[in-house]
């Protein structure tokens, strides 16, 4: 809206208005590749025999690292994840992106639990190591990976675009989730197959995370007020509401 008044006195007053709306995310389809691939992979891998099948890859550990025991994928399944929001917490100087991280991080935990969860009443695979009927997917992994693409989706913020080692952080991210799955395979918690879907489910909730329901964006009040000189004296008023 923009006014002009003639004369000795020149007052010009200009507003933008918007309204508080729902972002316009269109989710990037390339995000959810990866979720692809590893669905087709998993249903590839369920065979008791031949080359890269569950059956194969078992028999496998079961020959050369039949002993093999660590705990350690316990925690790697949280280190991405956990890391950025520590930092958020400590080092963010602007509380609206924190909460908005918490907020997406709940939204892909929630995502993921119900996924897996589900699937694994439904399916009800024996776990190579035991009678347990919760194999199949794997939870750990799941978790994992929902944790690196939580990490991967907050660092491509644009406000994030001077953190010039956020690739590798990034990276890193995918490299600890890939260690989490192998080491529930060699702990014989889990089939190839498990892991597999795992890491599928843990890559879908958390991009459907940040592609559904987006929340709003705050559009703040801002009143400039400059005097100005052309010929005649003026003051130029400028709302952005």
């Amino acid at each position: 809206m923009a006014l002009l008044f003639s004369g000795q006195f020149t007052l010009t007053a200009s507003a933008g208005i918007s309204t508080d709306t729902v972002v316009s995310r269109r989710p990037n389809s390339s995000n959810y590749y990866p979720t692809i691939a590893l669905g087709v992979a998993t249903i590839l891998t369920w065979r008791d025999e031949g080359f890269m099948s569950r059956g194969a890859v078992y028999e496998w550990r079961q020959k050369n690292y039949s002993n093999f025991n660590t705990k350690i994928d316990t925690y790697f399944q949280f280190v991405p994840a956990g890391a950025f929001l520590l930092t958020e917490f400590f080092q963010s100087r602007n509380r609206s992106h924190m909460k908005n991280s918490v907020v997406n991080f709940i939204k892909a935990e929630g995502l993921m639990v119900v996924m897996v969860h589900s699937i694994k009443q439904l399916a009800r695979v024996e776990r190579p190591g035991s009678e347990n009927l919760q194999s199949f997917p794997s939870g750990h992994t799941a978790q994992a990976f929902l944790s690196a693409t939580y990490l991967h989706r907050e660092l491509m913020n644009p406000r994030y675009d001077d953190l010039k080692s956020r690739k590798w952080l990034i990276t890193g991210g995918y490299v600890l989730a890939t260690a989490t799955g192998s080491l529930r395979i060699m702990n014989n918690e889990h089939w190839v197959t498990d892991v597999l879907a795992g890491a599928a489910i843990g890559i879908l909730a958390g991009n459907l995370a940040y592609d559904i329901f987006p929340g709003k964006r705050d559009h703040s009040t801002k009143l400039t007020v400059a005097p100005f000189w052309n010929g005649a004296g003026g003051v130029s008023v400028t709302a952005l509401f």
